[in-house]
């Protein structure tokens, strides 16, 4: 992107954006990558926020107890699946009465269904 640039649109990004569709910013760091010959490395994979569970890891060895009470096995026993009967609020309500939890401390009720979610 960098070299047809600085060959076709004598280096102007904003040009190569225009024309070829391409993302100035990029081209930009393709052009100082040219100038410098240094290679620019992002440090995409430790952007953003980190799952809750990451955060707080005794909230994930509280909450696989407290859905293992709620987990059934399908009652005509004509297939092998669990379920769980319990909802993220239900969760929230049981963290917050019985280990002491405060609402404000714990997730949303969206990421609680994440969560139970990724705990399969």
């Amino acid at each position: 992107m960098a070299e047809v640039t600085r060959d076709h649109f004598a280096g102007n990004a904003r040009n190569a954006e225009r024309v070829l569709g391409w993302g100035r910013e990029t081209i930009k760091k393709g052009l100082h990558e040219l100038e410098s010959g240094l290679i620019c490395f992002d440090a995409y994979s430790s952007r953003g926020n980190k799952r809750f569970e990451d955060k707080d890891p005794k909230l994930k060895e509280l909450i696989r107890p407290i859905a293992e009470r709620k987990t059934l096995a399908d009652p005509s026993l004509k297939s092998r699946l669990i379920y769980t009967k319990i909802t993220a609020k239900g969760l929230s309500e049981v963290l917050q009465q019985e280990y002491g939890y405060r609402a404000e401390d714990l997730p949303s009720n969206n990421i609680f269904g994440a969560i139970l979610n990724r705990m399969g």
